[in-house]
């Protein structure tokens, strides 16, 4: 799946290719916040329609829950391991599901899917996760 100006493809197994082609969701986060911020994603935090389970992501670091309490908790290691993306700036990614759990028939009749992609915040010693969301048009490629 590409989410990407709030459109997004299901990119389906071409024909004789045994293995599926994974949904991907490319992103661009814009602050617009008035301060510097660091970013990071909450990988349990990220859906596309019917699509959960997340494979690897570019652009902006994936965490876990656990490593996510570890952010929260511990300011020198978020200032370490986030991304730090000053006002006005923008951030670019792409997010890649897991290929065996989204399939072009999960989302099959449909003509827009809800996205998700949650976005852990940090600004100096304060933390917060926010859940940024779109509705996004579907195309499925290939079968």
């Amino acid at each position: 799946m590409l989410a990407q100006s709030n459109t997004l493809y299901i990119q389906g197994t071409p024909t004789g290719d045994p293995i599926p082609i994974a949904a991907r969701i490319a992103y661009t986060i814009e602050n617009n916040s008035g301060m510097p911020l660091s970013l990071a994603v909450k990988r349990r935090g990220i859906s596309a329609g019917p699509c959960s389970e997340v494979e690897s992501g570019s652009g902006l670091e994936l965490f876990d829950d656990a490593l996510a309490i570890q952010l929260q908790r511990n300011k020198s290691y978020r200032d370490r391991v986030m991304r730090f993306v000053p006002d006005k700036a923008r951030v670019s990614g792409t997010i890649v599901m897991e290929n065996t759990s989204c399939k072009p028939s999960d989302v099959s009749g449909m003509t827009t899917v809800p996205v998700t992609i949650t976005v852990m915040v940090a600004n100096e010693n304060n933390f917060l996760a926010v859940p940024l969301q779109t509705d996004a048009r579907l195309t499925v490629r290939g079968n």
